[in-house]
């Protein structure tokens, strides 16, 4: 989804952009043949060699963003690459990059210098948090929501598109018993493990809960709940940039950094790790946040001073200046 993101901003901006992923993106994100119509199946033997042979051309900017690779695939496609772009939030591996980016709140230099050298231009933190337009779109009217102190209303559960853990269900029963006047919103992806059992489980709980795959437009719906029970991954950013509080559920060890360091902000409160969670624990932390309006109020203002939903434009803009002097 960042990267979708990434590539709406430079086709706006005129760019000729297409995808390269395995058959599995394919399945999780069924949208992307319909956003980028440039798409490429990789067979995974052998990536360079297959980008060769679709854009024979090269390219201008290849962006990389995958957990398996790093400096060794990046170092292969200079020659077919004009700038690199390297997109982590692991800080785990060498890099060969011209420019990084990793959205992390607090992230710092020196977590990347080691891995990538003097020459790469680092952009760290959740400054350059690569959004969709629409969040920062909708973010002054639901930041003017977030002031009201009215009864929360609608929840919002968004536990990752293939949610592995099983923990919407939970999340979802615990909705149900910490206060069943709430309208429950369900994002989940159209080929998650659960989706017969959370579908079967929304059916016997009424029409206040519904559930939405594959959505296409999930600021509408950050924007229009009062509360969010939600995973650390990348969504993370996008709630923050629409000041929604959170009950945070660690689902990949991934997220630790993450939720450390957004609680530590206030942004969030930590529900606790996916695989040790219970009904009634989640229950209640979601019960005492809901009576308690000085601190949803506090933790929407903490997030939305984090990520402002401009980080995207901020990329392209370093992007567009370290390609152009090469492109004359």
């Amino acid at each position: 989804m960042r990267c979708l993101a990434l590539a709406t901003a430079f086709a706006e901006s005129g760019w000729n952009v297409g995808f390269a992923v395995n058959a599995q993106a394919l399945f999780v994100v069924p949208s992307l043949t319909e956003t980028v119509v440039d798409t490429l199946v990789v067979n995974g033997t052998d990536e360079i060699f297959d980008l060769e042979e679709r854009w024979p051309d090269g390219a201008a900017l290849l962006v990389v963003d995958h957990y398996g690779r790093g400096a060794a695939f990046e170092r292969k496609c200079r020659s077919w690459a004009t700038t690199i772009l390297a997109i982590d939030d692991l800080a785990d591996r060498q890099h060969c990059a011209d420019i990084l980016v990793d959205q992390t709140y607090g992230r710092e230099e020196s977590d990347y210098r080691p891995l990538t050298g003097s020459d790469c231009r680092l952009l760290l933190g959740a400054r350059f948090a690569l959004l969709r337009p629409q969040f920062q779109a909708k973010r002054g009217r639901a930041l003017a929501k977030r002031r009201n102190s009215a009864p929360p209303r609608r929840l919002l559960i968004s536990l990752g598109a293939t949610d592995s853990t099983g923990v919407t269900r939970l999340a979802l029963q615990a909705a149900v018993e910490a206060s069943p006047m709430l309208t429950v919103d369900v994002v989940v992806g159209t080929y998650a493990p659960h989706l017969s059992e959370i579908l079967q489980m929304a059916a016997s709980m009424g029409p206040s809960v519904s559930v939405h795959r594959s959505v296409g437009d999930m600021a509408s719906l950050m924007a229009d709940a009062d509360l969010s029970i939600g995973a650390c991954g990348s969504t993370s950013w996008e709630r923050c940039c629409l000041g929604l509080p959170t009950l945070a559920v660690i689902t990949a060890d991934n997220q630790r950094l993450i939720a450390r360091n957004l609680a530590a902000a206030g942004a969030i409160e930590i529900a606790g790790d996916a695989v040790e969670l219970s009904v009634d624990s989640l229950a209640a932390r979601l019960a005492a946040l809901r009576n308690n309006v000085s601190r949803r109020k506090a933790m929407a203002e903490a997030a939305a001073s984090i990520c402002d939903g401009k980080g995207i434009y901020r990329v392209v803009a370093e992007l567009t200046r370290a390609w152009r002097p090469v492109a004359e």
